[in-house]
């Protein structure tokens, strides 16, 4: 089975480096914010409270989305935004059609706009999947740390 998630995140990279070749997609300058249809998905806020202290936040991310990172040996980061709920996944889904500037996670939305960094958006069955590659290790690194603190409270419960 983990032979077959890696063959899977590897062809992945593979359709995200064409995609980057003939794209050359324009670098953030800012962040927007992607409006939820319904109240009860409404995950840009539920994001946004997950990266501090209010518990409701990270109790509501938890019952709605599943965040999964994976460092490829290439030093790329694939992040993995998997929706518990039909709305979630919908939502999640709408929100990656534009860019990563302007999705609904502020922690991808902050990794994007940093001028160091190539981040890449694509919907997948569950969600959403960012893919996140630098020159600098360094710049991984530190958005790695972010969304391995997200993670953690995705799982918070």
């Amino acid at each position: 089975m983990r032979g077959l998630k890696v063959f899977t995140v590897s062809m992945l990279v593979v359709a995200f480096a064409a995609s980057a070749a003939f794209a050359g997609g324009p670098s953030c300058s800012a962040s927007k914010n992607v409006a939820a249809e319904k109240e009860g998905c409404c995950l840009s806020t539920v994001f946004a409270g997950a990266g501090n202290h209010c518990t409701a936040s990270k109790e509501k991310l938890a019952e709605l989305v599943d965040v999964e990172t994976v460092r490829l040996p290439s030093g790329a980061l694939v992040v993995m935004y998997k929706g518990k709920t039909p709305e979630a996944v919908s939502y999640l889904q709408t929100a990656c059609t534009g860019s990563a500037c302007n999705f609904c996670c502020p922690v991808t939305r902050t990794v994007a706009s940093n001028q160091q960094a190539h981040v890449e958006i694509a919907k997948i069955d569950q969600g959403a999947m960012i893919m996140v590659t630098a020159k600098d290790k360094k710049v991984v690194d530190q958005a790695q740390e972010s969304y391995m603190t997200l993670a953690s409270a995705a799982t918070t419960k």
